[in-house]
C-alpha cells in the first residue's frame, strides 16, 4: 500500500470516527461553533480591531492582514477549482453531513487556509 492510499484510509477512518461522536451534544455544539468561527467574520473583526488601535503598529498589522487574506483567497480559489477534491457526502455514499458546505469541493479548506497563513507568520516571528 503506497503513502497516498494509507493517507486516504486514515482520512476515511477519522471521518467515520467523528461520525460516531455525533451522539455527544457538546461535541456537536463545539463542531458547529468551530465551523462558524472560520466563516470569515473573525478575520474581518481582527482587521477592524487592529486598524482602530491608536498606535501605528496595529494599523500596520491590519494592512498586513488585508494583504495576506487577499493573497490567500486567490491561491485558495485557484487550488479549490483545480484540485476538485470531493466532499465526504459525494465520496462516501453512507456519509451524511451535519453542516452544509457553502461550496462543492473540500480541499483546500476555506476555514483552515487563512488560519494556517496567520499561524505560520506567528511561528516564523517566534523563532
Amino acid at each position: 500500500m503506497n503513502l497516498a492510499q494509507r493517507l486516504t484510509q486514515l482520512d476515511v477512518w477519522l471521518l467515520y470516527w467523528t461520525v460516531l461522536q455525533r451522539q455527544y451534544r457538546p461535541v456537536m455544539v463545539f463542531a458547529r461553533c468551530a465551523s462558524r468561527s472560520g466563516d470569515g467574520y473573525l478575520q474581518v473583526l481582527f482587521i477592524v480591531w487592529f486598524a482602530t488601535r491608536p498606535n501605528t503598529s496595529g494599523q500596520t498589522i491590519a494592512i498586513w492582514l488585508i494583504g495576506v487574506f487577499a493573497a490567500e483567497r486567490c491561491v485558495y480559489f485557484f487550488l479549490k477549482n483545480s484540485l476538485k477534491r470531493q466532499r465526504p457526502p459525494a465520496a462516501l455514499p453512507s456519509f451524511e453531513a451535519v453542516i452544509q458546505a457553502s461550496d462543492k469541493f473540500s480541499f483546500p479548506s476555506g476555514h483552515t487556509s487563512p488560519a494556517l497563513v496567520v499561524w505560520q507568520r506567528h511561528l516564523s516571528d517566534s523563532t
